[in-house]
């Protein structure tokens, strides 16, 4: 596997941030190279490093055992888990679950989901079960996997018909799954929250005098996805300053299909409305940039929702 990632900011001015955010606080960053949202990757190496913050790199496929003997090295007081997406299976949160495990057999304290969790929201059919207790789920989810993704395999369809059936007939939302690990959900809560997506996980634990479940402290954010662009591109529409976030995604995968994308995060604290202002604006600027089915999905969820 092959993985470039982009980001706007860079990962390492983010984590340069941190270091002057907490300056009582010793940064490093323990991961694998590739598959990792923490780093700056180009070329199947780091290309932008932070100045303040150490960097450790894993082999990738490396045991949970030994990773937290690298990990004991290093002496932390805490160690926190950020988990990242992978493919093809989708099960990182387990593995760091594990790591956890051995961290704290070692007397490491920790920041992590424990196995029965990771292991319980990997299985979406025990995971639609548990929630069921405590949120509003649905009772069953059928999803034909190859009719969701048609378009992408079928550059002739322009609006997946299928999809907007599974997303809207209902006229009802539930919550269908939870991944517990870095997503775009993470730097959209970030961008709600008028601060940087690693302080949400160090903030678990120094604490934080704002409390973040009250709306005055919120702004309102959305998160859409469109095709990959051009670092040119990409550093303009970051200079917008409703534009919080990027990631652009560029993987390949032997015997898989190419999995490139690019995922915009933007914010306002002028109300709901200016959502569609914002995204407006990055379309005038950016033709092609915002699709018809984002600004339509924004529309809805700007009249049905406070």
């Amino acid at each position: 596997m092959t993985t470039r990632t982009t980001y706007q900011p860079f990962r390492a001015d983010t984590w340069e941030e941190m270091s002057r955010l907490y300056p009582d606080c010793e940064f490093v960053v323990v991961g694998p190279l590739n598959g990792s949202y923490i780093f700056d990757v180009a070329e199947g190496e780091i290309c932008r490093r932070p100045e303040h913050v150490k960097y450790v790199l894993l082999e990738s496929g490396i045991s949970a055992e030994k990773t937290a003997e690298l990990i004991a090295e290093q002496k932390p007081d805490v160690a926190v888990t950020i988990a990242s997406g992978a493919v093809p299976f989708d099960w990182v949160p387990i593995k760091t679950a594990l790591i956890a495990e051995e961290l704290q057999k070692r007397g490491i304290s920790t920041v992590a989901n424990n196995t029965l969790v990771s292991v319980a929201a990997f299985d979406k059919w025990r995971s639609n079960i548990m929630f069921r207790s405590f949120v509003k789920a649905a009772k069953g989810i059928y999803i034909h996997h190859e009719l969701y993704i048609a378009e992408k395999k079928n550059k002739s369809i322009s609006v997946n018909v299928y999809k907007e059936y599974v997303l809207y007939r209902n006229g009802e939302w539930f919550i269908i799954e939870i991944n517990l690990r870095w997503s775009g959900m993470t730097t959209t809560t970030a961008a709600m929250e008028g601060r940087n997506p690693l302080a949400i996980f160090v903030d678990s634990i120094l604490g934080t005098d704002k409390n973040y479940s009250m709306k005055r402290n919120l702004k309102y954010a959305l998160n859409f996805k469109m095709k990959a662009r051009t670092q040119e591109e990409l550093v303009r529409l970051y200079e917008n300053p409703h534009v919080d976030y990027i990631m652009q995604l560029e993987t390949t995968v032997t015997g898989m299909e190419k999995i490139n994308y690019c995922e915009v995060v933007i914010s306002t604290d002028q109300g709901k409305e200016d959502i569609r202002n914002v995204l407006n604006e990055l379309g005038e600027e950016f033709p092609g940039l915002v699709s018809d089915e984002v600004k339509a999905n924004a529309g809805t969820l700007i009249q049905k929702y406070e």
